[in-house]
Formats: C-alpha cells, sequence, structure tokens
C-alpha cells in the first residue's frame, strides 16, 4: 500500500472464506491508522465484494484428476467443479461434470461418484498422509498462478472463487466459493449455474458453517 492503493488481494489460506474477513478487518485497521488524520476511512466496494481465493480452482482440479484416472481419460477431457469452503464444508458439483463432453452421471454409477466426491473432500488429507512432513504446495501454487494469469490477461474465464454473495444462489452476506468470471478487475461477474437440490442445499449448509465461524471470530474480537 506504500506504492498503490489499487490492487488486488489473492489469498492461499485453509479457511479460505472465513480468512476473506480476517483480510477485510486488517485492511480497515491499516486504512484507518494510514489515513486517520482525514477523518476515517471505507474501504473501498470492490475491496469487500471481490477477493479471489485459489481453493476452489485447487478442489475441481482434484476433483477432475480423480474422474480422469477413475474413467481412464486424459484429465484435459474433464470438466468438474466445486464450490462452497475448503474441507468439510466443500461443494462437489457432479451434476456439471463432463467427461469429453458427455455428463458424468451418464459414465459412472451414482455409487461411484459419491466415492469420487468423498476423496476430493479428503484430497488434502490424502496429500498429507502421503507426504508424511508438510501439506501440499506444487497445486496450490499452480491454481493461485491460473487465476494470476486469467486476471493479468484479462480473459473473464470462469473459475470457482471465494466471492461476496448478495443473493446469487439465495445467499446473502458471506464469502463462499462460487463459479465467477476473472478479469483484469478481479471478479467481474457471479455465474450462477442450475443445481440439483441435493446440490444447492449443501452450498448452503456451507454457507451457515462459514456464517458460524465468523460469528465466533467476531466474539473472540470483541473480548
Amino acid at each position: 500500500m506504500n506504492h498503490s492503493w489499487d490492487f488486488l488481494i489473492l489469498i492461499i489460506n485453509f479457511l479460505i472464506s472465513v480468512f476473506c474477513f480476517l483480510v477485510i478487518l486488517f485492511l480497515s485497521i491499516i486504512c484507518f491508522k494510514i489515513l486517520a488524520s482525514t477523518g476515517g476511512w471505507v474501504i473501498p466496494e470492490d475491496w469487500i465484494l471481490f477477493p479471489q481465493l485459489q481453493a476452489g480452482v485447487l478442489d475441481s482440479s482434484r476433483f477432475a484428476y480423480f474422474i480422469s484416472e477413475k474413467v481412464g481419460v486424459d484429465i484435459s477431457a474433464v470438466e468438474a467443479l466445486t464450490l462452497g469452503s475448503h474441507g468439510d464444508t466443500m461443494v462437489p458439483v457432479p451434476s456439471l461434470c463432463k467427461v469429453d463432453g458427455k455428463p458424468l452421471e451418464e459414465i459412472l454409477s451414482s455409487e461411484e461418484i459419491n466415492d469420487l466426491v468423498q476423496r476430493t473432500s479428503d484430497g488434502g488429507a490424502e496429500i498429507v498422509s502421503l507426504l508424511k512432513t508438510g501439506s501440499a504446495y506444487f497445486a496450490p501454487a499452480s491454481s493461485a498462478a491460473t487465476m494470476v494469469k486469467a486476471m493479468l490477461s484479462d480473459s473473464n474465464e470462469i473459475f470457482p472463487v471465494c466471492a461476496w454473495l448478495d443473493g446469487e444462489y439465495g445467499i446473502n452476506d458471506v464469502y463462499l466459493g462460487v463459479p465467477a468470471r476473472l478479469g483484469a478487475e478481479g471478479v467481474t461477474e457471479i455465474v450462477e449455474y442450475d443445481l440439483t437440490e441435493v446440490e444447492k442445499e449443501a452450498l448452503l449448509a456451507a454457507s451457515s458453517s462459514v456464517k458460524d465461524k465468523v460469528a465466533e471470530l467476531g466474539s473472540i474480537k470483541n473480548q
């Protein structure tokens, strides 16, 4: 901020949705300290609405890999998507997954898909168990680089990112992983896909979980 107030923030963190609130809180404190003599500071709206995080890209890539491994095709032939948050409240979206343009549900059974969904949710723990020490690093870095490239090139490609929801998917007042277009200004549009009822309920549950964690942060902050 010593050099520019016009910047984008790409966060790489496990508790991505909750961490957005911490970053906004931190920025509000820093801005207030720097500009206190002006009588206060309001964070620019685009800082609040459009943070970007790489976990959605990371988790979707893992989902795509597990699908490709199961079906026996190159990962480039797979379209996969995860929403929600990172970890227990991740929401893989099999209804929108395709292999060579064919819906995943026409290729694998419900039981096989559920196994892949569970493996995707447990993907981080699986990597940790294999590494023995440390955690994943290449895939998160690659995911972040992919997002940075989209912003630098102003491609407006669609990625699953963590963004502020104001009615999209029937959810309000929370940062959550959703599909969005990424361009030079960060998130330029939140894309609403048709989800199954089960997927909608899972996304709503994820938003409630994030709100509960943010409420806990608020109680700690006020102590």
